[in-house]
């Protein structure tokens, strides 16, 4: 049977709808979701709706309106026979219910935790912190994150992820379309870009199309900005912003990836930028890659998200590992109860998995192509004969000949053995950057994946080692 056979999508309320929704000022059906649904019709992805969506539709008081949104989004089948939580078990998995539209999401995430649908499809914030809670989110796609999932496994051409300058902000057009939103909601953007642009101030874009698709902006502050972090050596992500027509392609962990490792190579103590309340989904993507919020707003509303990149105090309190990691990144923990391992890979693996890293190695090899960079987290596929490594045990990828060196740093957040395709890429969901075709052959043995959530580079990250409170 085909792989795709078994891949469904769950969608959300107002993803059903707008499948099949006319946008009035356009006429037609936003490119986004226009593209996934010809996406699904080619590799015969299967559709479905949750039973209880009903109850959003109902909500709504214009009944004609009502009765036309259940008409279009009844097009795709309900899930049958699916089971639904009770409060109690909902809010332990999923937090706190304050009303209807809450207890539908989390009956949707139920359906996925008891494995009733492999994936579901959401633009609710919401509900995507949900998943992120209980340790979904990597079967909860946006549908921009959907259609980049249904390129990257089933495309004809290998998925391959942009690479990402660093230029000059003066080389930049601020006329770009790409900065019309930032102009509308900041009237002086315009002046301050100039400004920014005249003191030689440097940015990381992604390219698509010939048109800017993300961007970052860096300042340098000196030490002292944040007085709840004095003397600091802190850098500002003035300007983070992924075009809204490449959310969910990993654009903004590319750029980000970029971010961390000029702060260490430049000794920066931390970076940090400012967000408005209502981009939560800005909000939860920075927690996720180790963010923590200031203690207060500004005095303009606006709330301070940053990065450290050195060490806890010794008496900072023990966490989980994982999480510690993710916190204090690139610190971990190291003792005796922490177990280590080493693990070979061969160079062709080891360059998909760290492509950046052949930077560093071109010196042991007589080539000039060097791959574009990919996400900070990581799954890695092998044929370990372990049977399951602890959450927390620290991992050292050793690059095989010719170069023979350790590269790369894993604290393991989890791991699982397959001997399925489906069953594989529901753990891997988003991180994978494997293609179909290298799993399968994988697949020919029993497969291990190890959940790897913040990778250090050791050739950048050298002198950087576990936390003194280890």
């Amino acid at each position: 049977m085909p792989i795709n056979q078994n891949i469904r999508f769950l969608l959300d309320t107002n993803i059903g709808i707008q499948l099949e929704e006319l946008d009035s000022g356009t006429g037609e059906i936003r490119s986004s979701f226009k593209h996934f649904a010809e996406l699904s019709h080619k590799y015969g992805i299967k559709l479905f709706h949750h039973p209880d969506s009903h109850l959003d539709i109902q909500n709504d008081a214009d009944q004609d309106r009502q009765k036309a949104t259940r008409s279009r989004f009844e097009k795709y089948p309900a899930l049958k026979a699916v089971p639904h939580g009770e409060g109690g078990e909902l809010e332990e998995l999923f937090t706190a219910i304050n009303g209807p539209n809450d207890l539908v999401d989390c009956q949707m995430l139920y359906a996925l935790h008891r494995d009733c649908i492999e994936y579901l499809i959401s633009e609710d914030a919401g509900l995507h912190r949900r998943a992120r809670y209980s340790g979904l989110n990597e079967r909860v796609f946006t549908i921009d994150e959907a259609i980049t999932f249904l390129q990257k496994y089933f495309g004809e051409e290998s998925f391959v992820y942009p690479n990402t300058q660093k230029i000059f902000l003066s080389e930049v057009r601020i006329e770009d379309t790409f900065f019309d939103s930032l102009k509308e909601d900041y009237p002086k953007f315009p002046a301050w870009f100039k400004g920014m642009q005249d003191k030689g101030e440097v940015c990381w874009t992604i390219e698509a199309n010939d048109q800017i698709a993300a961007i970052c902006i860096i300042e340098n502050k000196g030490f002292g900005k944040l007085p709840y972090r004095a003397n600091k050596k802190t850098l500002k992500a003035c300007t983070f912003k992924v075009s809204d027509d490449f959310r969910g392609s990993k654009y903004g962990e590319l750029l980000l990836k970029n971010l961390f490792t000029h702060c260490v190579q430049q000794d920066y103590d931390l970076v940090y930028l400012t967000t408005h309340r209502k981009q939560s989904v800005l909000m939860y993507f920075l927690k996720d890659f180790g963010f923590q919020l200031g203690p207060r707003p500004k005095s303009n509303g606006e709330l301070e998200y940053f990065k450290t990149f050195y060490p806890p105090p010794a008496n900072h309190p023990r966490v989980d590992p994982v999480e510690f990691h993710k916190i204090w990144s690139p610190y971990f923990y190291d003792d005796k109860n922490i177990q280590k391992y080493v693990i070979p890979i061969q160079p062709k693996y080891h360059d998909i998995l760290f492509p950046e890293i052949r930077l560093e190695t071109l010196m042991f090899e007589d080539t000039s192509k060097v791959p574009p960079g990919n996400t900070i987290k990581k799954a890695y596929l092998c044929h370990s004969p372990t049977k399951v490594l602890e959450r927390g045990s620290i991992i050292l990828f050793y690059r095989s000949s010719p170069s023979q060196t350790l590269t790369t740093l894993g604290i393991v957040e989890e791991t699982k053995r397959f001997t399925d395709l489906p069953s594989l890429l529901k753990m891997v969901g988003k991180r994978s950057v494997y293609s179909v075709q290298e799993i399968r052959e994988m697949l020919k043995k029993d497969v291990m994946v190890i959940k790897l959530p913040h990778p250090v580079n050791l050739w950048v990250h050298s002198g950087v080692g576990k936390s003194p409170n280890a």
